[in-house]
């Protein structure tokens, strides 16, 4: 998954995946959050992005810029 928003590729951990099984949010609806919804920055590196849907209760992703991914 690719963020046009931050030009960045997205890596969803497995924690977040299941949470994102448990409350019937797929990749898309994550996608259209983090390119759309609004942010709120703790610092350079870390940062919150919720976008309110009138059918859906808020949906809020912690985010934060990796430079070296190690798996």
């Amino acid at each position: 998954m690719f963020s046009t928003r931050f030009l960045r590729i997205i890596v969803i951990t497995r924690h977040a995946q299941m949470r994102m099984d448990e409350r019937g949010i797929n990749e898309a609806l994550l996608l259209d959050v983090i390119d759309s919804g609004e942010t709120r920055y703790r610092d350079a590196t870390h940062l919150w992005v919720f976008k309110d849907f009138r059918e859906l209760p808020i949906i809020c992703c912690a985010l934060f810029w990796c430079w070296k991914i190690s798996l």
